[in-house]
């Protein structure tokens, strides 16, 4: 174990050392083996009629020791500490300790601090310095509490003399281990009678199930302590639940409780859900510690399972660790839902009657195109054909629900002459790759699902589309989710007067969310 020689100094004088030494609350100096030979606890625990209860976890906490009591009611502890830690005298006194601080004076001598647990085993050495001279202080609690088996004795050897203290568990501040050097001697004399602390040295710590658990406190490990009479757990009056309402999927409920005559640090409200009125439910909402708002007001919000559907909800209020009884339950019906979807994938598909390789080239990252347009060249003329391809990530919100309405919206980005044509859109009958899909390369699409409409007068507004019947055949699954193909319904070259393909923002080229291509949904 390293050691830390500190530099500091902690008095400066000797009278502050005296000062000290008589504000501090000291531990006692005992022989170790005499004082810890023996454990020797018992006890009875009734309740408040004074009836035993039996199956009660007794727990001596620094012994690390427990018992259940029996049918009677009674525990008992003992513990036989073998002859393991002796004390020598207490001649020529050179140290003492206050249940934080060991003080210590030394003429080049060796100097051993070592912890012993309550029954008197070894636990470990704090310090082993040799030729150790002056005024020292140790404090070893930094290392008590840090230690899982409880510490409660401490030996101090200096050369040949013996010291023995047993650990205050009155607070103190908690500093490195090693010897830290003090101001001048100022030791008490030899034989000097060190007042005896008046604290506990140890509790008794009870619980059950259907009590509340208690603590007693003991000062000395060969007693019995009599009748322990643990109360009953009370049940806190039950949270009421009330204003439940419910649009377009948000829940708002509110609930109050009385939490007068509790207080813990785990106070907290628990929510629950359940789409059965008696039976099912589940953990949804667990508010933080301490929470003790009146009224608590809670926003939740539909998820797609719960569209169409009453789910009812229940809660229930925890304070020192025990529960209330349940609130009363109320089931809140989620109405249609109106949603609006964004394009997750779309991408721009081109052929040329001139170009051959503008049908096999990915168009990525710009806008939508759908339609026809003549091109008068200088020494020839060509046609251009536009379509788009767009994919809606919609299955969680419409899959076995009711599609009520479906309106495809895109937002103009060029708008052009109406030659009595007409946009169509098809549903896809196969995947594609927003990273590879080309004119040429686009998967076949479904002829029997479809919708046709106007070309778009006006940018003003977004064009719209009703694919209902698409999307209800997704949400019915009779054909897969695939996307969707918007192309123009006239396959046919135009004439050289043809100009009517229309340029729509897409996900990449909208100047926000609001014009990107979205489908507009009602479902319930």
């Amino acid at each position: 174990m390293k050691q830390y020689l500190q530099k500091s100094i902690v008095m400066k004088t000797n009278t502050t050392l005296r000062n000290l030494l008589s504000l501090i609350v000291l531990g006692s100096i005992i022989s170790l083996s005499s004082y810890a030979k023996d454990i020797n606890v018992s006890g009875k625990v009734v309740n408040e009629s004074h009836n035993a209860i039996s199956g009660v976890k007794v727990y001596l906490q620094a012994a690390n020791m427990t018992d259940y009591t029996d049918a009677s009611g009674n525990f008992s502890f003992y513990y036989g500490t073998p002859n393991a830690i002796e004390s020598s005298s207490l001649e020529a006194l050179q140290t003492t300790f206050d249940g934080n601080q060991l003080l210590l004076y030394c003429e080049n001598q060796h100097v051993t601090v070592d912890a012993f647990d309550m029954t008197g085993r070894f636990v470990k050495r704090l310090v082993d310095m040799k030729n150790v001279t002056g005024n020292y202080a140790v404090y070893p609690k930094a290392y008590f509490e840090s230690e899982a088996q409880p510490i409660y004795l401490i030996r101090v050897t200096i050369d040949s003399k013996i010291y023995g203290f047993k650990v205050a568990v009155n607070g103190g501040t908690v500093y490195s281990q090693g010897l830290h050097p003090m101001a001048a001697p100022d030791m008490p004399k030899a034989n000097t009678k060190l007042k005896e602390a008046n604290y506990s040295v140890d509790q008794l710590i009870f619980t059950h199930d259907d009590y509340e658990t208690k603590t007693v406190s003991i000062s000395n490990y060969n007693l019995n302590v009599g009748e322990v009479v643990l109360d009953p757990i009370a049940s806190n009056n039950a949270p009421v639940l009330s204003g439940p309402s419910s649009v377009y999927g948000e829940y708002q409920l509110t609930w109050s409780y009385d939490w007068s005559g509790t207080t813990s640090a785990d106070d907290h409200y628990e929510l629950e859900y359940s789409y059965q009125e008696n039976s099912g439910f589940q953990a949804l909402i667990i508010t933080s510690n301490g929470d003790r708002s009146i009224p608590y007001n809670q926003v939740l919000y539909a998820e797609a399972v719960d569209v169409g559907k009453t789910t009812y909800f229940r809660v229930r209020a925890k304070s020192g660790g025990v529960w209330s009884d349940y609130s009363n339950t109320i089931g809140v019906y989620c109405p249609m839902l109106e949603m609006t979807v964004i394009a997750s994938l779309d991408n721009l598909m081109m052929y040329n009657s001139d170009n051959e390789a503008i049908a096999n080239t990915n168009y990525k990252n710009v806008s939508l195109g759908v339609g026809a347009n003549y091109i008068d060249g200088l020494y020839w003329d060509s046609w251009l054909i536009a379509s788009s391809s767009l994919y809606f990530e919609l299955m969680n919100w419409i899959e076995g629900r009711t599609i009520q309405q479906a309106i495809l919206k895109l937002y103009v980005e060029y708008l052009p002459g109406d030659w009595n044509t007409r946009y169509k859109i098809n549903p896809f009958a196969g995947g594609w790759n927003t990273n590879t899909i080309t004119m040429n390369s686009a998967p076949n699409y479904y002829t029997g699902y479809y919708a046709i409409e106007d070309l778009p007068v006006t940018s003003a507004i977004p064009w719209e589309v009703d694919i209902t019947s698409i999307v209800q055949a997704w949400a019915s699954g009779v054909i897969p989710n695939h996307g969707i193909l918007i192309r123009d319904n006239n396959i046919v070259f135009p004439n050289y007067t043809a100009y009517r393909a229309t340029q729509f923002y897409s996900i990449e080229t909208a100047p926000g969310d609001a014009y990107k291509p979205q489908i507009y949904l009602e479902v319930k």
